[in-house]
């Protein structure tokens, strides 16, 4: 059986609707911080020094991999690693060593750049 999620104070539960009623006068509401702006890949892969990749980067790596049009086996022997060790580091299964994450930026460095259409 499915556990019924908490209320909030004030709110009341109308034929299966969650409703809310406005704040009091003398309550205070707390603003919610906008969205942070995406990572910036770049620097996100400037950073990395080891370990787990951040999400944010693994897309990245995987993006320019296809974008130089290389196929992971490549770009692992590129790094000096076996393509499984490569896919569990891309799938944040672990993490990369310190040597890899600095192969793997001058891997990434020397890929071809995927060019915009030109139409």
């Amino acid at each position: 059986m499915r556990k019924p999620a908490r209320l909030i104070a004030g709110a009341k539960v109308i034929a299966g609707e969650l409703v809310t009623f406005p704040l009091a006068a003398n309550s205070v509401e707390t603003a919610r911080a906008p969205p942070d702006d995406p990572p910036d890949p770049h620097k996100l892969l400037a950073e990395y020094a080891g370990g787990v990749m951040p999400q944010p980067l693994a897309a990245f790596v995987r993006s320019q991999q296809r974008g130089g049009g290389i196929t992971q086996e490549r770009l692992a022997g590129l790094m000096g690693l076996s393509r499984p060790q490569l896919a569990n580091a891309l799938a944040l299964r672990f993490g990369l060593s310190e040597g890899a994450a600095d192969r793997l930026r001058a891997a990434l460095v020397g890929l071809p750049q995927q060019q915009g259409s030109l139409l």
